[in-house]
C-alpha cells in the first residue's frame, strides 16, 4: 500500500511546488508502466489534470477530468475543477451545467459550495461584452512559374504577377478588432452576437481590403454534444469602395465521443451580391466535417474535409471546390508549443475559359508551421511565429504561382 502512495505523494509535491511540467512528465512515466495498479492509475489521472491546468493546457486538462467523471460521476471536487476549466475556456454553458450539479449535491462541503457560487457569479458577470484585438505582421514573397517570353501581367487576389518569374516581396499586416456578446438564456442554451472588423495593410498590393462581419445565433448544449443555428452577414470593401455583400445561415453540431475524440460538422448557405461586378448574385453552399484527436496528453491533431459549390448568375463563375486539412500541435519542453498544418484543395469551374477552351482548374497546396512560447506574455500578449508555404497550380499557366509568408501574430483579449 505504501508503494502505491509514494508516486501520488511525489506528484502532489511537484504540483504544490509549482513544477507542473515535471509533474506531468513524472505521471506519464508512471502511466507507461503496464504493471502499475489500476487504482494508482485512476488517482494519477487526477494529478495529471492538475499538472496540465497548471501549465494552462486547459483543453487537455478538460479531457482528463471528463474521463474521470465518466468513471466516477459523483466526484464533486473533480466536477468543480472541470466547471472552472470550462469557464476559463469560454464554454460558459457547459461550465454552468457542471457547477449547478455541484450545488445540487446535498453533501458538498461548504468550501466547494461557495467556490461554485463564485464561479457562477463570474459567468453571469461575463455574459456581456468581450473584446479582442489581433495584429498579424507578415512578409510575402511571390513568384510565378509561367513560361518566359511574354510581358503579360495577370492580376490575381490583389497581387501583381508576371510571367517572367519575377519575384516580388512586400511587408504588411492585417488588423482585426472583434467583439462578442453572450447571454445565457437557460442552463443549456446560449445566445451570442459576434462582430468583427478587419483591415489589410500590404504596401505594394493592389487591393487594400476592409471587411465587416456580423453573426447572431443560438446554441443548445447537451451532455456530450451541442447544436447551433446562426445567421450571418459580411461586407467587403476594396480600395475604399464597397465590392460585395454576403448574407447566410449556418447549422453546426459538435459531438464528443470520448476524452480523446470529438467530431463536428457545419452546413452553410450564403447569398453573395457582387457590387463590383454589376450587382450579380451568387449562391454558395458549403459543408464541412472535422475530427479532433488527442493523440497523447502533449499532442493533438485534427483532420478537416470540406466541399463547396458556387452558383452565380454569370455561369462563368460557377465552380465546385473540395479540400482537406491535416493539423498537428505538440507541447514541447521549455514551455514551447509547435504546430503544423498541411492542406490541399481543388477548384474546378463549370464553363470553358475563353483563353484555354476548357474549364479552368486550380490545385492549391499549403504547409504551415507555427511556434510560440506559452510563458512569454507582454501586456497579456503571447507572440506566435508562423511560416506558410503556398503553391497554386493551374491548367492555365499564367495563374500558377508560389507564395511564402512569414507572420508574427499578436492577439489580446480585453
Amino acid at each position: 500500500m505504501r508503494d502505491n502512495k509514494n508516486p501520488l505523494e511525489a506528484a502532489n509535491l511537484l504540483i504544490i511546488e509549482g513544477q507542473f511540467e515535471d509533474a506531468e512528465k513524472f505521471i506519464l512515466w508512471i502511466l507507461k508502466d503496464p504493471q502499475a495498479p489500476e487504482a494508482l492509475r485512476e488517482n494519477l489521472y487526477y494529478f495529471l489534470g492538475l499538472s496540465l491546468s497548471g501549465q494552462k493546457k486547459y483543453k487537455q486538462a478538460i479531457e482528463v477530468f471528463r474521463s474521470i467523471l465518466d468513471q466516477h460521476p459523483q466526484a464533486t471536487k473533480v466536477r468543480l475543477i472541470l466547471g472552472r476549466l470550462l469557464f476559463l475556456e469560454g464554454n460558459d454553458g457547459a461550465a454552468k451545467r457542471h457547477l449547478d450539479l455541484v450545488l445540487a449535491d446535498q453533501k458538498v462541503p461548504a468550501q466547494l459550495h461557495n467556490t461554485a457560487l463564485e464561479h457562477l457569479a463570474a459567468i453571469e458577470k461575463r455574459n456581456g461584452w468581450n473584446f479582442s484585438g489581433y495584429f498579424n505582421l507578415k512578409r510575402d514573397s511571390n513568384s510565378t512559374k509561367a513560361p518566359s517570353g511574354s510581358n503579360r501581367v495577370v492580376y490575381l487576389v490583389g497581387l501583381p504577377f508576371t510571367d517572367r518569374r519575377e519575384k516580388r516581396d512586400s511587408i504588411g499586416g492585417d488588423i482585426n478588432v472583434s467583439a462578442v456578446h453572450q447571454r445565457q438564456i437557460s442552463t443549456d442554451r446560449q445566445w451570442s452576437n459576434n462582430f468583427s472588423l478587419s483591415q489589410s495593410v500590404l504596401p505594394g498590393a493592389l487591393d487594400a481590403a476592409t471587411s465587416f462581419y456580423y453573426s447572431s445565433g443560438i446554441r443548445q448544449f447537451y451532455e456530450n454534444n451541442s447544436i447551433g443555428l446562426t445567421g450571418l452577414t459580411s461586407h467587403h470593401w476594396s480600395n475604399g469602395h464597397l465590392s460585395s455583400n454576403t448574407y447566410g445561415v449556418q447549422l453546426d453540431g459538435q459531438y464528443i465521443i470520448n476524452r480523446r475524440l470529438r467530431t463536428s460538422a457545419v452546413i452553410q448557405h450564403t447569398k453573395n451580391n457582387s457590387v463590383a461586378n454589376d450587382g450579380q448574385d451568387a449562391n454558395g453552399y458549403y459543408a464541412q466535417g472535422r475530427v479532433d484527436l488527442g493523440i497523447t496528453p502533449v499532442m493533438n491533431g485534427n483532420f478537416k474535409f470540406y466541399g463547396q459549390r458556387n452558383v452565380a448568375e454569370d455561369s462563368g463563375n460557377n465552380y465546385n471546390s473540395t479540400g482537406w486539412e491535416l493539423g498537428l500541435r505538440r507541447d514541447l519542453p521549455w514551455g514551447i508549443t509547435s504546430g503544423m498544418a498541411l492542406s490541399r484543395s481543388r477548384i474546378l469551374y463549370q464553363e470553358d475559359h475563353s483563353f484555354i477552351g476548357e474549364p479552368l482548374e486550380y490545385t492549391d497546396q499549403s504547409l504551415k508551421f507555427t511556434l510560440l512560447k506559452r510563458d512569454w506574455r507582454f501586456w497579456g500578449i503571447t507572440p506566435e511565429l508562423a511560416l506558410t508555404l503556398f503553391k497554386r497550380r493551374s491548367n492555365y499557366s499564367h495563374f500558377s504561382y508560389e507564395n511564402n509568408s512569414y507572420n508574427l501574430n499578436l492577439t489580446k483579449n480585453f
